[in-house]
C-alpha cells in the first residue's frame, strides 16, 4: 500500500520517536525505509536494531554524507509501493492521518495530498510553538511564489508515477524539499491540500538543515537553482531578472534578500508569467522545444538535462551555441549544478567522467570547455570558488 522513507543524518535523538509514529500509522500494509545519510552519532547502530526486530523495516547506509534529496531518492528507488510518504526524522505522524490522506488521494483521483495544518513544536506535542492552518484545495504553481506560507515546499503523500514525472528530489542544492515541490507542481501534478494534519514538525534544538544552509552562505545560490529550473513559465524580462541574478553577494541575505523575495514581492504588483506557458508542464515543454531549441529555450533545456543528471547531453547542446557570453554563462551553471550540494566535490568524480575527451569529441569548443572546468575545480580545491 505504502512506503514510508525517512532520511537519517545525526539524528539519533529523535529517530525513535519518528520510527514509532511510523510504525503506528495506521496503515496494515506498509514498509518503513531508513536511510543513513554518513551518520557519526549512533543513529546506523539505532536503525540496525530495528531492523532485526520489525520485518516491515529496510534500512540503507550512505558510506559518506551525500545530502538530503540524495538520501530521499535512494530511499524511494528501494520502494515497492506506488504510494510514498517521507517522513523527517525528528517529525512526528498525526496518529491516522495516513490512511485518511490515501483515502483522499484515491477519491480524488489526485497525485500527491499536502499537509493541511502546520504544527511546530519543541519537546511537548500539547504545547506547540507554531501552528497555521493552510488553504484547502488544490495547488498551482504560482501559489509557490507568494509570501504566504504554502505546504507545497514540506513533506508529501504522493504517487511513485507523480515522482517519476517529476523527477525526483534535486540533489545539487540544499533545498530538496522545496525543490521538490517545485518540481511537482511544475510537472502538473494535482497536489490536494486537505483541511486535516498529516505530522508534527520539531523545531530542532540544533540548527535544522536551512539555518545551516543560510549559515553556509548557500541561500542565495539554492533558491537561484531552484528558479533557473523553470525559466520558460516567465516572461522573458523576469528571465532575465532570474539568469542575471547576483546570489554570490552575502549582503542581500543580511537585509533579508533573496531571489524568491524579490519574485514574491514582483508577483503581488503584476503577473510574471508567460501567459501562453505557465501551465504548461515541465516534461511537455521539454518534448516540444527538444528538436530544435533556441534562445532561452535552449538553455532551460540544458538545465533540465543538468540538473538530471544528464551532464553529457547538457554539454552537447551547450556547444552548439555560437554567442559566447551565454556559452559561458552555460558553462557557469552547468559547473554549479554538476558539482552539486553546498558547492562541494560530491560529484566530482562524475563530472570527470562525463568530460572525458576520449567519449566527448565535439571539436576545440569542448576543449575549451573542460580546460575552464579544470580551471575551477583547481579553484574549488583551494576553496576559492
Amino acid at each position: 500500500m505504502i512506503s514510508i522513507v525517512m532520511p537519517i543524518y545525526n539524528a539519533k535523538d529523535t529517530l525513535s520517536e519518528a520510527i514509532d509514529s511510523a510504525l503506528q500509522s495506521g496503515v496494515a500494509n506498509q514498509e518503513i525505509i531508513l536511510v543513513d545519510d554518513g551518520s557519526t552519532d549512533g543513529s546506523w547502530d539505532l536503525i540496525s536494531q530495528y531492523h532485526v526486530n520489525n520485518n516491515s523495516i529496510k534500512i540503507h547506509r550512505n558510506k559518506r554524507n551525500r545530502g538530503g534529496g540524495a538520501a530521499r531518492n535512494i530511499g524511494i528507488s528501494q520502494a515497492k509501493n506506488e504510494l510514498i510518504f517521507v517522513l523527517d526524522s525528528d517529525d512526528i505522524l498525526v496518529p491516522g492521518s495516513l490512511p485518511r490522506a490515501i483515502d483522499l488521494l484515491e477519491k480524488t483521483r489526485a497525485d500527491g495530498i499536502a499537509n493541511g495544518f502546520a504544527s511546530c513544536f519543541v519537546d511537548d506535542l500539547t504545547n506547540p510553538s507554531l501552528t497555521y492552518r493552510f488553504k484547502s484545495g488544490w495547488g498551482k504553481f504560482e501559489d509557490l511564489i507568494s509570501p504566504s506560507p504554502n505546504p507545497f515546499i514540506g513533506n508529501l503523500l504522493f504517487t511513485k508515477t507523480a515522482y517519476n514525472l517529476a523527477g525526483g528530489y534535486p540533489e545539487h542544492h540544499g533545498f530538496d524539499t522545496q525543490g521538490f515541490g517545485y518540481r511537482l507542481l511544475a510537472a502538473n501534478c494535482k497536489i490536494y491540500t486537505p483541511d486535516f494534519q498529516l505530522y508534527h514538525q520539531r523545531l530542532p534544538s540544533r540548527p535544522s538543515y536551512y539555518i545551516r544552509e543560510v549559515k553556509g552562505g548557500n541561500l542565495l545560490r539554492n533558491w537561484f537553482l531552484i528558479f533557473i529550473e523553470f525559466l520558460y513559465k516567465f516572461r522573458p524580462d523576469i528571465q532575465d531578472v532570474i539568469l542575471n541574478y547576483d546570489y554570490r553577494n552575502p549582503k542581500k541575505v543580511a537585509i533579508g534578500k533573496s531571489l524568491f523575495v524579490d519574485l514574491s514581492t514582483l508577483a503581488m504588483k503584476e503577473n510574471i508569467f508567460d501567459s501562453l506557458r505557465k501551465n504548461i508542464g515541465m516534461v511537455e515543454f521539454i518534448n516540444d522545444v527538444e528538436g530544435d531549441p533556441t534562445g532561452y529555450d535552449r538553455l532551460n533545456l540544458i538545465i533540465y538535462l543538468a540538473t538530471r543528471g544528464k551532464i553529457t547531453e547538457a554539454i552537447k547542446i551547450a556547444e552548439k551555441i555560437d554567442n559566447q557570453a551565454l556559452f559561458d554563462k552555460i558553462n557557469s551553471l552547468i559547473i554549479l549544478i554538476a558539482f552539486g550540494i553546498h558547492g562541494s566535490l560530491i560529484h566530482l568524480e562524475d563530472l570527470l567522467t562525463e568530460l572525458d575527451s576520449k567519449k566527448i569529441k565535439n571539436g576545440k569548443r569542448l576543449e575549451i570547455f573542460i580546460a575552464r572546468v579544470s580551471n575551477k575545480i583547481k579553484r574549488l580545491l583551494r576553496r576559492e570558488y
